[in-house]
């Protein structure tokens, strides 16, 4: 799944550099126990503190948003994923309804 196009943006190109990140599914709602999300580059571990990292309260987000929050980082503004709601969006998206 694409993060950018759960939250209603446009999806990013597929490019040598996209790759996968693999989560384990921890909602239950999901019966192969995993989901994927695609990532631009090499995922990587950020040591962050108090000092690095705020919080951005200039956007809000709806409560069936796939997003828990803005941070500052620096220069930058990343939004921070809600992984249950996403797992919630991505079972809504896959299960099956009986036709009848």
């Amino acid at each position: 799944m694409s993060f950018e196009g759960a939250f209603g943006q446009a999806l990013p190109t597929v490019s040598n550099r996209t790759r996968i990140v693999i989560f384990n599914a921890s909602s239950g709602k999901l019966q192969s126990g995993y989901f994927g999300m695609l990532t631009q580059g090499f995922p990587q571990l950020v040591r962050v503190n108090a000092d690095v990292v705020r919080p951005d309260p200039s956007r809000s987000f709806s409560e069936r948003s796939p997003v828990i929050c803005q941070v500052r980082m620096v220069n930058e503004t990343p939004l921070i994923p809600d992984l249950q709601r996403l797992e919630e969006m991505i079972a809504e998206e896959t299960s099956v309804v009986p036709q009848g």
